[in-house]
């Protein structure tokens, strides 16, 4: 009887050892959770895949940045030759280079004098421009003019004045309403006020000069204009042969 308790009683301690063992052991596995994370670990549990990672921005930061990729693939590349470069134009500077003089400030209907004609010499009797001669637009040439006729072959001088009127390029009108004819000095001159005038169609050709024809034929190469006047310089042939140098001048 007393060795059957004593084997029951160190059962009983033998259970309660281990029942102490069991609690010891959760409460060591419970502490070692609550310990901070090792450098090492740390640096691996912030490896994650790049599709994974999200940046925090805010709606402003991510709106810009979607627009300026979308416009940097929208702007085509300008290619330009070699030596060139992309011209800028603005629309002011468009409308000055189309921009025309005011002709009336130029027009004349005054009677031509012989004095008139003193900026002629050799060089634009052969077709040389002064270098500051600025070359006029068609529409700048309309209107009358001073004419002054030196032919070749007589030496005959003639003034008269001219009106050059058209609406294109293609179709204008010279008409001489001659003055005064001059032929071997002061006593060959002649007043022709009351000569019928003389009407020349013509147009402008691929030059970019004036061609005519009437009672003769007329080309007129150069029209330019220098401070306040305006110039011209061409040549006119007649039936019979004669030629000679066709100079106008306004006001």
């Amino acid at each position: 009887m007393k060795k059957w308790l004593l084997t029951t009683a160190l059962a009983i301690i033998d259970i309660a050892l281990l029942v102490l063992i069991v609690v010891s052991a959760k409460s060591t596995g419970n502490g070692s959770m609550e310990m901070p994370a090792t450098t090492e670990e740390a640096s691996t549990a912030e490896v994650t895949s790049p599709t994974d990672t999200k940046t925090v921005t805010s709606p402003a930061e991510t709106t810009v940045t979607q627009t300026q990729d979308e416009n940097t693939e929208s702007i085509p590349e300008v290619t330009t030759f070699p030596g060139t470069s992309v011209p800028e134009t603005s629309p002011a500077a468009t409308e000055e280079s189309e921009t025309f003089r005011d002709i009336s400030s130029y027009n004349t209907k005054e009677l031509p004098h012989i004095n008139d004609f003193k900026w002629v010499t050799p060089e634009i009797l052969n077709g040389v421009c002064p270098d500051e001669a600025e070359i006029l637009y068609f529409e700048e040439t309309l209107g009358g003019w001073k004419c002054y006729i030196i032919e070749n072959e007589t030496e005959v001088e003639r003034l008269a004045n001219m009106e050059l009127t058209g609406g294109t390029m293609e179709e204008m009108q010279l008409r001489f309403d001659w003055y005064y004819i001059r032929s071997g000095g002061k006593d060959g001159e002649v007043y022709e006020d009351n000569s019928p005038d003389s009407v020349f169609e013509g147009y402008v050709n691929d030059d970019g000069e004036i061609e005519a024809e009437g009672p003769g034929r007329i080309r007129v190469t150069d029209i330019y204009v220098i401070g306040d006047h305006m110039y011209a310089f061409g040549t006119i042939s007649w039936p019979d042969g004669i030629s000679g140098s066709l100079l106008l001048v306004r006001p």
